[in-house]
């Protein structure tokens, strides 16, 4: 049975102070969240496409192993699988009910019902995840008891995670949904603590980039419990009996926080390991979390000191005078500013998806540590504004995922996609670090691109404030 107080959680705008529109200095930010206070609500009278939390939760369930997925809703709804398979490679099946007209008004239980049962006799899975969508909040079906009915029919686990799409406006309140679901339905009650065992949240990235994690785990001498992508949900289950949970990003909170008060296991949210000083220190705070001392680890650190300092008088990683602009979640965007520094560079703004109660502290600490003059940006998916902002202070590189830095590029500002790459361990980002010197150093074809007209219209958009669409929400 479910370890769920309801079935539901709140978005996280109410639980968290989350917000997704914010243009201006980092101390008034900041300062919003002090005291138990949550930073005053914007909202946008323009704003492009962005994510939801429907394609966020897809994204996480594609890589959990023996699974199947069926999206509760129009065909629509599903169709981020064809974007998964094309970068994120092949994963988990999903399934569609395909509803229709009728089905949201009259309910479709049983379409529901038979989709479910389709999926299990084709794949054999060892799980079904029941993403609900917003058709179900106007229908209203129990999908509730049609999963535990299953379930039980099946002897499974019928997963329902409730999405209604669009009461929140930030795409990141997915993983809190599915999580919430996860962790209820699927971690199992504690048997012994095994002192060697470390749960490692893995909610995006690379399946390289969970290798690494998993190769630095081992390199101390712990074993790694890595969930849920690219994970089994044995790893799920056994999660309840770890000696402690690591996460990497503040999207781990919901299951780590759950784990801590329902499972005993203690839950740490840490700097990400991107570059060699972030990954001794990674290292470092794991031994001393979980109370295991490794000889190996001050072996490491001094061999991979003497690695750096090879590699920052190599002008091949060294961004000595080169200024960056960075774009990406909260917990990203602050580990590619440690690294960019690490190597030499200065870094002109950030551009950041959401923020909230919990990583406001985090862009506290490096604030006070960096002293960034500049603006910041938090925006999911709006490049009209980041367009703006960039040109006015043209940096030298831009940092960020494929659909962003494209827009960079179209400016004349030389674009490095960082989505693909692997970011964590000591020698992993090196790959980030030689391709923003190409980048500075083959500028050509960007400046050619740049030279062309731009798909916003300069002379007026341009012209703007780039928070002229950003209103402080009344009420």
């Amino acid at each position: 049975m479910p370890s769920l107080p309801s079935r539901i959680i709140a978005i996280a705008e109410r639980r968290l102070g989350s917000i997704d529109a914010y243009y201006g200095p980092v101390q008034p930010l900041i300062d919003g969240y002090r005291d138990g206070q949550f930073f005053a609500q914007r909202i946008r009278t323009l704003s492009q496409t962005k994510g939801d939390e429907i394609t966020v939760i897809l994204q996480m369930l594609h890589q959990i192993k023996n699974t199947v997925t069926v999206v509760h809703g129009a065909r629509g709804c599903a169709a981020m699988q064809n974007y998964l398979e094309s970068y994120d490679g092949h994963g988990s099946p999903v399934f569609s009910t395909n509803l229709t007209e009728d089905n949201s008004i009259m309910g479709a239980e049983e379409v529901l019902r038979k989709t479910i049962l389709a999926a299990v006799e084709r794949h054999k899975p060892e799980a079904v995840f029941v993403v609900t969508t917003p058709i179900v909040a106007i229908n209203n079906d129990d999908v509730q008891t049609v999963a535990a009915d299953l379930g039980e029919e099946l002897n499974i686990p019928v997963v329902p995670i409730y999405a209604d799409g669009f009461k929140s406006k930030t795409s990141a309140n997915g993983y809190d949904i599915a999580y919430h679901s996860i962790a209820g339905f699927l971690t199992a009650e504690k048997r012994a603590t095994d002192k060697k065992l470390v749960n490692i949240i893995s909610s995006d990235g690379s399946e390289e980039d969970v290798h690494k994690i998993a190769e630095l785990v081992t390199s101390i001498g712990l074993n790694p419990n890595i969930f849920p992508r690219f994970g089994l949900l044995s790893a799920i289950r056994n999660s309840s009996n770890a000696v402690a949970t690591i996460g990497l990003k503040p999207d781990s909170r919901v299951i780590g926080e759950f784990l801590e008060k329902e499972r005993q296991v203690p839950y740490y949210l840490l700097e990400q390991p991107v570059g060699p000083e972030a990954t001794s220190r990674w290292l470092g705070e794991i031994t001393g979390k979980t109370g295991n001392k490794s000889e190996a680890l001050e072996f490491i650190k001094s061999r991979e000191k003497k690695k750096f300092d090879e590699l920052v008088a190599d002008p091949d990683t060294n961004l000595s005078g080169r200024k960056i602009y960075i774009s990406g979640d909260i917990y990203t965007a602050i580990a590619l500013a440690g690294l960019v520094k690490e190597f030499g560079g200065s870094v002109t703004g950030l551009s950041i998806a959401n923020i909230d109660k919990n990583s406001v502290a985090l862009l506290d600490e490096n604030y006070k540590k960096n002293g960034w003059p500049f603006n910041i940006h938090i925006g999911d998916g709006q490049v009209f504004e980041q367009a703006n902002i960039l040109s006015r202070d043209t940096p030298d590189v831009y940092l960020g995922a494929a659909e962003q830095a494209v827009h960079a590029a179209r400016l004349g500002i030389p674009s490095v996609n960082y989505a693909p790459m692997p970011l964590y361990g000591y020698d992993a980002s090196i790959k980030l670090i030689r391709a923003i010197v190409r980048a500075c150093s083959n500028r050509s074809f960007v400046e050619k691109l740049g030279s062309y007209t731009s798909v916003y219209n300069r002379s007026s958009w341009f012209g703007k404030n780039p928070n002229w669409y950003i209103k402080q929400e009344v009420g």
